[in-house]
């Protein structure tokens, strides 16, 4: 473990798409493919540059404490803490601000941190462990996955399936290494200069999206989209508007869902990933959506939406994995819409309502609008966070 010290901390610092790409770590290309896919399926840019398999995990551990100028770890120590350093940090408190302690020095307790910058994060963690926390970046995958280890914090499937990949490449070379990448060749990879930041002045707006404080988890809804609130009616003149202005792809959902709840008995965002549909969000904020999926090649509504491009209308009690649907939602409606959503030429999501048929049908035209509003705001999105990095 190092703690890189460099008189460019005082410097505006680079957007992290940019320090990769001054060291050569990856190419213009591959960070406009990274952005599109954090914009359609979420988390943070480096995740989905491992995911993508543009960077390495440890490659991108090393660049990250170096790009936040904090303390570097070596990502798999995160994963053999002992367990006396674990229990300062109750588990509350971990999963809340996503952190995981790593060693104690005296009164110092270095601590791997989401929020690694967020000095408000920093001193709550301060008061709860009565230590001087030193933070520790570290790459989401593996500090996800420590919480789920060390705090049984659950682990979306994406993230199980992402460290699968990772412990698989890591015990084929037998050390840290790139991933083999899909597509034309990447520029070579090399180390970071270790002086060689760029001095441009940016400005301190972060990347849209690439902030996932308790409002952008994975894990936690919106501070704003909460299950209490009592459902207000957002005139369609809202609608559009908040929607045209939106800044992370949880906001798509947020706003989605402002407006069509006091209609339908239940409404959802499903994405397709790896030859499956996924849970993303629902109206009702159902625990475990985010676990429920089915294969593209199974006979069932949703998979006849993808495999057809086109909207479908029907009963949910023929098919049982359209049954398993209406078990989940535990709702009396027996139909079902689901509507896909292409973004770049492809199809990334389906928007999904359930209730009485009369009421479907006197909505599809509506919801076939939307979701081409969708449409256009995933785009708007990735443009968005494509001219702000870059």
């Amino acid at each position: 473990m190092y703690l890189h010290n460099s008189s460019s901390f005082s410097r505006k610092k680079l957007r992290i798409g940019e320090f990769l790409i001054n060291g050569k770590l990856i190419d213009q290309r591959q960070l406009d493919e990274a952005i599109e896919y954090q914009c359609i399926y979420g988390g943070k840019l480096g995740t989905c540059l491992v995911e993508l398999g543009f960077i390495d995990e440890w490659q991108f551990a090393k660049t990250l404490s170096k790009y936040h100028n904090l303390d570097y770890v070596e990502p798999h120590e995160l994963m053999n803490v002992p367990q006396q350093i674990i229990d300062l940090l109750p588990a509350e408190i971990a999963v809340k601000y996503q952190a995981v302690p790593y060693r104690v020095d005296k009164t110092r307790l270095f601590i791997a941190i989401s929020e690694s910058t967020n000095q408000q994060v920093i001193d709550a963690l301060t008061r709860a462990t009565r230590h001087t926390v030193i933070p520790m970046a570290m790459p989401e995958i593996r500090l996800k996955l420590a919480l789920k280890k060390y705090y049984a914090m659950p682990l979306p499937s994406r993230f199980e399936s992402l460290a699968a990949r990772i412990d698989k490449h890591q015990f084929l070379t037998g050390k840290p290494g790139v991933q083999k990448q899909p597509g034309p060749a990447q520029a070579p990879t090399q180390a970071m200069p270790e002086e060689k930041e760029s001095p441009v002045d940016t400005t301190s707006w972060p990347m849209l999206g690439d902030q996932e404080g308790p409002e952008e988890s994975e894990e936690l809804l919106p501070a704003s989209y909460q299950a209490a609130q009592p459902p207000r009616q957002m005139d369609r003149g809202e609608f559009l508007k908040r929607l045209a202005n939106i800044q992370s792809r949880e906001q798509i959902a947020e706003i989605l869902f402002s407006y069509l709840r006091p209609n339908l008995a239940v409404c959802a965002l499903w994405v397709i990933r790896e030859q499956k549909i996924i849970g993303w969000k629902n109206s009702l904020n159902s625990e475990g959506f985010e676990e429920l999926s089915f294969p593209l090649d199974h006979q069932s509504l949703l998979g006849t939406t993808i495999i057809s491009g086109e909207h479908q209308l029907g009963p949910l009690d023929q098919i049982t994995e359209n049954r398993r649907l209406a078990k989940y939602f535990a709702a009396a409606a027996p139909h079902a819409l689901a509507i896909p959503l292409t973004v770049r030429d492809r199809i990334v999501c389906v928007l999904y309502a359930q209730d009485e048929l009369k009421k479907l049908q006197t909505e599809q035209n509506n919801l076939v609008t939307i979701a081409r509003k969708l449409e256009l705001a995933f785009n708007l999105l990735i443009l968005r966070n494509k001219i702000i990095e870059s």
